[in-house]
């Protein structure tokens, strides 16, 4: 749920008017996306312990919305050049593990373990560390 509110957090910033992709809708758009679909991820489980659920397939959807979003704001990052250095690339390792995530749940590719989540989160917060660390 944390990374699904740092989504909208990375595309409109603290004030709602300058985030990481600046003035850019497309990248504001992609943000909210990626926001939304760890939202939905976030409600799965979060719902289950109350005995009700999403419909079926809310989980593809998430994992669609977090790689198209992330793979937009991605590039729009790297293009507005926000960072330098690491910080500016490393959004990509994120974006290509979560891939990886949607390729093992559509059944496209065979990898076993909760592993992928959790390195992706992981990866998530050290993209975010460094553009927090970043002096630009």
């Amino acid at each position: 749920m944390l990374l699904g509110a740092s989504g909208f957090f990375l595309a409109f910033g603290q004030t709602g008017s300058n985030g990481v992709v600046g003035g850019s809708v497309l990248g504001k758009l992609g943000f909210v996306a990626f926001g939304i679909g760890f939202l939905l991820l976030g409600l799965i489980p979060l719902l289950a312990a109350f005995g009700t659920a999403l419909p079926a397939g809310t989980a593809t959807v998430a994992l669609v919305l977090i790689v198209i979003g992330g793979i937009i704001g991605a590039v729009v990052t790297y293009q507005k050049g926000v960072a330098r250095g690491v910080a500016r690339w490393f959004f990509a390792v994120p974006v290509v593990l979560s891939i990886v995530w949607l390729l093992v749940t559509a059944g496209l590719l065979a990898l076993g373990g909760n592993i992928l989540p959790l390195l992706v989160a992981l990866a998530y917060t050290l993209a975010g560390l460094l553009f927090l660390l970043n002096r630009r």
